[in-house]
């Protein structure tokens, strides 16, 4: 059954980009009478990956019945942060203010900062820098109440000597600039300085 419920919802994904009108009829129906998780989130995935009209209703029917529900809102974080869009990052960064997302909660940092990092190159890499500048800042801020989230999440950058001449430019200048403010924990100073010195070597 959960098979099943999977390749529906890739199903739906592949049926609204290539018929967006009636894609994204089917998965607004879907959401509104879905009885399991898998098949609400793939369809509020659906709706928010094309783009569609629904998609913002749908957004807030999600959060306002499940804000209680820790792991399920983490769900509706992490979609949000994984749109693969240069605007994605202006969004996140109003998630980040939301009563419900804190630096106190581990997952939820995972679920918005994090996801936007690893998973989300497009809004990452944005060739303007300013994905690495906010990530490079929430980093900072995470490192003051916890070190070892930090230090993980700033894998994130891990590949920055890979990328091309611009963004590359940009990921390097940021953790440098992490470095210059100083401030930080040694566990996220060792993880800057290796990042730095794998460049280096690339190079």
């Amino acid at each position: 059954a959960a098979a099943r419920r999977r390749l529906k919802g890739r199903v739906l994904a592949l049926l609204t980009r290539h018929d967006l009108d009636t894609g994204t009829a089917l998965a607004a129906t879907q959401f509104e009478s879905a009885r399991s998780m898998t098949d609400r989130l793939s369809a509020l995935t659906a709706l928010v990956r094309s783009g569609a009209t629904q998609a913002g209703d749908a957004l807030r029917a999600y959060r306002q019945r499940f804000d209680g529900d820790a792991l399920t809102l983490d769900k509706w974080f992490t979609l949000q942060a994984t749109q693969p869009a240069h605007a994605t990052l202006e969004h996140v960064q109003a998630l980040a203010a939301d009563p419900a997302f804190t630096l106190a909660n581990p997952n939820r940092v995972h679920a918005l900062v994090g996801t936007f990092a690893r998973a989300n190159p497009v809004a990452f890499h944005r060739p303007d820098g300013a994905g690495h500048r906010w990530f490079a800042d929430k980093l900072s801020e995470i490192d003051a109440r916890n070190p070892q989230l930090a230090s993980r999440l700033a894998k994130a950058f891990e590949d920055w000597p890979r990328l091309e001449p611009q963004r590359r430019a940009s990921a390097e200048s940021s953790l440098h600039g992490m470095l210059a403010r100083g401030g930080h924990s040694p566990d996220l100073d060792e993880i800057l300085i290796r990042m730095l010195a794998a460049g280096e070597h690339a190079g």
